[in-house]
């Protein structure tokens, strides 16, 4: 009578190459895990970006008395870093750069709240750069005959998964609501 089964060295055979397929499968799996969690990261980040620049871009929008860095006059050869404004309710409002952060400033005038350094940007998202191109802000209001506008460009880096960052560099567009021509 003879016996069937395996033998010692078939059943490490197996087992070796079962090993071996279960460790190249379970790595790409991981890889999966990593890219998939690198992806949410970026997405995230993009989506609070495209949130602060909504709400820049809109203020801004509404706004009127441009001011960059300081000053009315455009600042299209030499880019400002801080943009300040009179928002449609009246309020003083400047967005900065500070501790790789966007800030929003708002004035204390009567009916407006006030905030000073709150922040329009995640810790997740680093940013470098924040420049402010305005053309049309001299003696804002009719008589110029240039439509006020306003580019914001932003440049940076994304927190992406330990040890991991993504560059990023955004940029959009504003001009006053109100005809000013």
């Amino acid at each position: 009578m003879k016996k069937s089964g395996f033998t010692l060295i078939e059943m490490l055979v197996s087992v070796g190459l079962f090993a071996i397929v279960m460790l190249m499968v379970s790595s790409a799996y991981l890889i999966v895990i990593a890219s998939d969690r690198q992806a949410q990261a970026v997405g995230n980040a993009t989506n609070d970006l495209a949130f602060a620049l909504d709400i820049m871009s809109r203020s801004i929008r509404t706004g009127t008395n441009y001011e960059c860095n300081g000053s009315t006059n455009d600042c299209l050869a030499t880019p400002g870093s801080t943009f300040s404004f009179t928002d449609a309710g009246g309020c003083s409002v400047s967005y900065t750069l500070l501790n790789n952060q966007i800030l929003e400033t708002v004035g204390s005038q009567p009916g407006c709240t006030a905030l000073t350094n709150a922040p329009l940007t995640d810790s997740t998202v680093s940013v470098n750069s924040l420049n402010f191109y305005a053309q049309g802000m001299a003696n804002t209001g009719a008589g110029d005959y240039r439509q006020p506008q306003v580019v914001i460009t932003i440049s940076g880096t994304v927190a992406a998964g330990p040890g991991k960052t993504v560059k990023f560099t955004i940029e959009t567009g504003a001009s006053m609501r109100v005809l000013d021509i």
